[in-house]
């Protein structure tokens, strides 16, 4: 049963085609979570955070991967897109 719910909510989420923000402060993450307005942008600060290496949340990283793929996405590198 919570597999269940567990894979609903993952599927709807990805179904949502959004960018996820960044949590923190800093520029690198704020340029990141801004996919939508500024891909090229987006792409470099996501690429810093993900340069970072272990200072980081686990929560960052994976936000940053997701955010460059939508990215690269909406400016239409489906192979740059697959890659993230």
């Amino acid at each position: 049963m919570r597999w269940r719910l567990l894979v609903s909510c993952l599927v709807a989420a990805l179904g949502l085609n959004v960018p996820i923000y960044a949590q923190g402060q800093d520029r690198a993450s704020a340029a990141c979570a801004r996919a939508i307005q500024a891909p090229q942008d987006a792409i470099r600060a996501c690429t810093t955070i993900l340069n970072r290496g272990g200072g980081e949340s686990q929560q960052n990283p994976a936000i940053a991967f997701y955010n460059c793929g939508f990215s690269q996405q909406s400016r239409g590198n489906l192979d740059a897109a697959i890659t993230d």
